[in-house]
Formats: structure tokens, sequence, C-alpha cells
């Protein structure tokens, strides 16, 4: 399959799209140039990062595909609008956000669902639906976070999640952590409460 390369622009400087399977897609290399490493060290940075979050990200946000390089033919990794908000979230670089936002707009237009285009978004409305993105593909790729996710809407303390999911306290706080990081989940305002509360009730049943 032959991928066309599409020349655009990220903050003044200049990228490559690759388009593959019908949408949109950076490699890696271009990724990291994106989120500002370290010039020569991008590609790498990347897929180190992506390695550390292997397990949440789907076929939907990244792929391995033959470029035809100045060193001649290289299986290459690239990443889809999903993909790239995924890495947009895990970097935690300063240009994150901007990053997001790209990937957003840029990235999402080859695909098949409608998007919004730049001159239609109302302020906010973009990272509305970057959240909204990002939280059902990392859901979906996580079905434990989802549970929780679930669970914690309804109400329900750390330790009563931990009682259906068959967990610790501790392990239901690690996970939400890492909910937390990723943008899933806004720490709550009475989260020291909530979490007096759980003690008490794994106490109280310990007893």
């Amino acid at each position: 399959m032959t991928n066309q390369l599409i020349s655009s622009e990220f903050l003044g400087e200049s990228i490559t799209i690759v388009e593959h399977a019908g949408r949109r897609w950076l490699t890696s290399e271009e990724a990291g140039k994106c989120l500002g490493y370290s010039v020569g060290e991008e590609r790498r940075a990347i897929l180190k990062l992506y390695k550390r979050h292997k397990d949440e990200f789907t076929e939907q946000d990244v792929a391995v595909v033959n470029l035809t390089t100045l060193k001649g033919d290289r299986q290459t990794h690239i990443f889809s609008d999903t993909g790239c908000i995924k890495l947009g979230f895990f970097a935690k670089t300063k240009i994150g956000k901007e990053f997001r936002n790209f990937a957003s707009l840029k990235l999402a237009i080859a695909r098949e669902e409608p998007v919004l285009l730049p001159d239609a978004v109302r302020p906010g409305q973009v990272e509305e639906v970057q959240a909204r993105r990002a939280r059902e593909e990392l859901l979906k790729a996580k079905p434990l976070w989802n549970r929780i996710a679930k669970y914690i809407g309804m109400g329900l303390t750390g330790a009563e999640i931990g009682l259906l999911l068959k967990c610790n306290v501790a392990t239901i706080r690690k996970h939400r952590r890492r909910m937390e990081a990723c943008g899933l989940l806004k720490p709550p305002a009475n989260l020291a409460r909530m979490r007096e509360l759980g003690f008490t009730l794994i106490a109280g049943g310990a007893k």
C-alpha cells in the first residue's frame, strides 16, 4: 500500500503527515518534534513513551508501516489523531495542549466520522472534543479503568469499589491517580473525606 505524504505546519515548524488506510498519522519522529523533545532524540523519546503506556494504545492509535527514508526503507511507528492525543497527555511537555489541539483538528480530518473544523469551533470546544476522544479511547483500552470510572460516577467510595473489583483500596487509589494524570478524572473537592470514609469502612469490616 502506498502511503501519501502531506506537508503541514505545527507552531511554525514544517512537519510531514502520513496518509495511511484512509486516516492521517504522524511518525514517531514527527510527533517527538511537535512535542518538543531534543533534536535527534525525538523518535527514541516517543517510542520510549509509547512502550511505557503500550497497553493503553489500540490498533486505532498506532501502526507500524514501511516508509522510504534517506537511509532506505524502514519499519516506522505512526500515530493517528487519537494516538497523538494520548501521547500529548502522557508526555506532559509544555506544548502538549497545543499538540492535542493540532491532532484533533488536522489529523482527524481524514476520518469518515464528522469532525469540527476550525471556523465552526466555539472557544473551549476543541478541548472538549479532545478530552472526550481521549477518554473513550483510553477507557476502551482499559476495561478496569472503565469500571472504576463507572463506580466513581455512581458515588461509590474507594473501599466500596475495591470490594466490587476484589482489589484493595491502595490499588484503587493507584489506578485513580493514573486516571487523573491522564485527564480522565478530576480529583474531587472532598477527596480527603472520601479517603477517610474508605479507610473507616475497611477498618470496620476488619473488626
